[in-house]
């Protein structure tokens, strides 16, 4: 049994593998064929795509935001960000990652 003592800025710093494999945890969520969910756990390719992403002065919105693997990086250009999610279970394991980043919101919808 676990007591889920861990800090969202915490989980946050956790290497993406690892983070992912927390959120499945602590969330009891499993990928959702139905909705095409896989997870990206490669660092490397998440950094990339959120630099390329990230515009200065641009707010951004990620549709699909999953367990965070881009949500994360994105968040941390400090830019305005808005990450839509269909799956309630990812929607509520995003919203607790970024509850105390106040640029960033997660709409489920």
């Amino acid at each position: 049994m676990h007591d889920w003592t861990e800090t969202p800025a915490q989980v946050r710093a956790l290497p993406l593998r690892a983070r992912t494999e927390y959120l499945l945890r602590r969330f009891e969520l499993q990928p959702r064929k139905s909705l095409g969910q896989s997870f990206l756990i490669n660092e490397g390719a998440a950094q990339l795509i959120a630099q390329t992403a990230a515009k200065p002065g641009r707010p951004l919105v990620e549709v699909g935001g999953g367990l965070g693997a881009l949500t994360v990086p994105l968040a941390g250009s400090g830019l305005p960000l808005t990450v839509v999610e269909i799956d309630p279970g990812a929607a509520a394991a995003l919203a607790w990652l970024l509850v105390d980043l106040p640029h960033a919101q997660v709409v489920q919808e």
